[in-house]
């Protein structure tokens, strides 16, 4: 009988082999958008590593869309007072 220890574990690999399979697939268009060695590290990076890396990441996007977004308006507050 399985026990939720189990379960979890089994689901944590699932989840595993799936987040690489995602990865493997977001790369894969653009295969010189990381070299051999950069997907080398990031498929070996700890995982606290990674989890820091994506917060950034994400938080640099959000960050530009923002800066994107009061550039537009500020571009089109100009061109329709012109």
């Amino acid at each position: 009988m399985r026990t939720n220890k189990h379960r979890a574990a089994g689901k944590l690999d699932n989840l595993e082999r799936a987040l690489i399979a995602a990865i493997d697939e977001a790369l894969r268009p653009g295969p010189s958008a990381i070299t051999p060695r950069g997907y080398v590290a990031f498929m070996t990076m700890s995982s606290i590593e990674l989890g820091r890396r994506f917060k950034q990441a994400l938080r640099d996007e959000l960050y530009e869309r923002q800066r994107r977004k009061i550039r537009d308006r500020a571009a089109r507050a100009t061109k329709t007072e012109t």
